[in-house]
């Protein structure tokens, strides 16, 4: 499900279920922890434009920003593929819009042991040079995982493209991909980010953390990005959701396959 409501703040993608029925991406209204953690999710914390000064559009305090849905441009359903693409602006708590943004999901028919997700974000500056803040609460692109994969709770685990392993390892560090696995119901099942050469400061840092957050972050480690009235930058990812056993080689063939072909 797309998900979009003036009720939260922002809209997501979500929850993704497995082939028992099960989600691997945690989408809660009424927890109390991290509740602006909501499947999947775009958003950066701490944005500045049109004369606002760092706006915050991840976590939700009193003077959060919202994402306002305003369409969806298109809706392609078809043997190979699916995709929706929905029409954002961003704006302050007290309405003034800051940025434009488009975001693009595109569903493979696939076996549902390996399935994909491609992302494609859009930012535009239309109303004035805009900047995203050197912020940790960032992404742009975020994912919280089902409950069960949590490596605090025994039973996650997380290794980027370089084998490293655990928080201590991934956190923070660059690398082409990552990928969080644990069991949901006794189903192995796994989440996986491509990051994309087209994107800035290729490979990304990762904000990856053992209580279930999974966030492609290069603005906390890189520093913050200035996008120039008038002009738009894009991101691009590739979400697999994986059921069964994963290892790195064949991760990484996938993630070439990505990039090249």
């Amino acid at each position: 499900s797309y998900v979009f409501d003036p009720s939260i703040a922002k809209p997501c993608l979500g929850a993704v279920m497995n082939s028992a029925g099960k989600p691997f991406t945690r989408l809660d209204f009424d927890t109390k922890e991290h509740p602006h953690h909501r499947s999947v999710f775009i958003a950066v914390g701490d944005v500045t434009a049109n004369s606002v000064k760092n706006v915050d559009f991840w976590n939700e305090p009193e003077n959060r920003g919202q994402e306002r849905h305003v369409s969806i441009s298109e809706i392609v359903n078809g043997p190979v593929f699916g995709r929706i693409t929905a029409n954002n602006v961003w704006e302050s708590v007290d309405g003034v819009p800051m940025l434009d943004e488009t975001r693009t999901f595109t569903f493979y028919n696939q076996n549902h042991e390996r399935r994909y997700i491609d992302v494609k974000i859009v930012f535009k500056a239309s109303y004035g040079e805009a900047v995203f803040g050197a912020t940790k609460e960032a992404g742009p692109l975020g994912i919280r995982v089902n409950e069960q994969m949590r490596v605090d709770r025994g039973n996650g685990s997380m290794i980027n493209s370089y084998g490293a392993r655990g928080e201590k390892e991934c956190w923070s560090k660059s690398a082409h991909f990552c990928t969080y696995s644990g069991e949901v119901d006794g189903l192995k099942c796994g989440i996986t980010v491509f990051d994309n050469e087209k994107n800035e400061r290729y490979p990304t840092a990762w904000h990856i953390r053992d209580y279930g957050l999974f966030a492609a972050n290069n603005l906390f480690f890189k520093g913050a990005v200035w996008i120039p009235e008038g002009q738009p930058i894009e991101y691009n990812y590739r979400i697999m959701f994986s059921e069964g056993d994963l290892d790195l080689k064949e991760t990484s063939d996938r993630f070439i396959n990505y990039i090249y072909f």
